[in-house]
């Protein structure tokens, strides 16, 4: 899935308040910026995911905690 795909995914999903797929829209954004050598902004999108995935509950949570911990974007 294109950037631009998960793009418009994740406006529907923000329309449908649905949080877990949220947390998982901004996890494959971010992941995917992360592996193109975008830090920075890999790590924007996942610390949307790791705020959705605390409030949905996820066991996510720990794994993306953990790349934003690696990427220095704990803080």
């Amino acid at each position: 899935m294109t950037l631009e795909e998960i793009d418009r995914c994740i406006l529907v999903a923000h329309a449908a308040a649905d949080g877990q797929e949220l947390s998982k829209l901004y996890a494959m954004a971010g992941t995917k910026l992360i592996n193109d050598g975008h830090i920075n902004k890999g790590c924007f999108f996942l610390t949307q995911s790791y705020v959705f995935s605390l409030e949905e509950g996820l066991p996510a949570a720990d794994d993306i905690y953990n790349t934003l911990v690696k990427h220095g974007h704990d803080r």
